[in-house]
């Protein structure tokens, strides 16, 4: 991957469907990666029950550690408990949602301040005959 910029990011997905969720963002990650001409080094510390069974703590250090190094961090929900912990420590700035609709695919992304500038993306769509 010469002459590609890396980016590092934490992915933090908790428990219920987050690893579901977090694998299908892991997988549109890595093919925005290809479209673009980077590469996404990632990193699944223990986070929110799973730290919780490994370590006793919902947010142990080494986790505190991996999304302060990060270039990201994508959480698989926003309502984890354990999430308020990194809030503080963290500048989190957007909120990514995908909506199906009957036009396609659309992606949202919303400032978590208020105030913040919305910016919304959407995808080619694809010819469904052809997909």
């Amino acid at each position: 991957m010469t002459g590609r910029r890396t980016y590092v990011v934490a992915c933090l997905a908790g428990h219920g469907i987050g690893p579901e969720i977090t694998a299908a963002a892991s997988r549109a990650l890595g093919g925005l990666a290809r479209e673009h001409g980077f590469a996404v080094e990632e990193l699944h510390p223990p986070f929110d029950t799973e730290a919780l069974t490994r370590s006793g703590h919902p947010l142990p250090a080494a986790t505190r550690q991996a999304t302060a190094s990060a270039d990201a961090v994508l959480v698989a929900g926003d309502a984890a408990p354990a999430l308020e912990g990194l809030r503080a420590a963290l500048d989190l700035g957007a909120r990514v949602t995908r909506v199906l609709d009957d036009t396609g695919e659309a992606t949202t992304f919303a400032p978590l301040h208020d105030g913040g500038d919305r910016l919304d993306a959407r995808p080619r769509v694809r010819d469904r005959a052809h997909a």
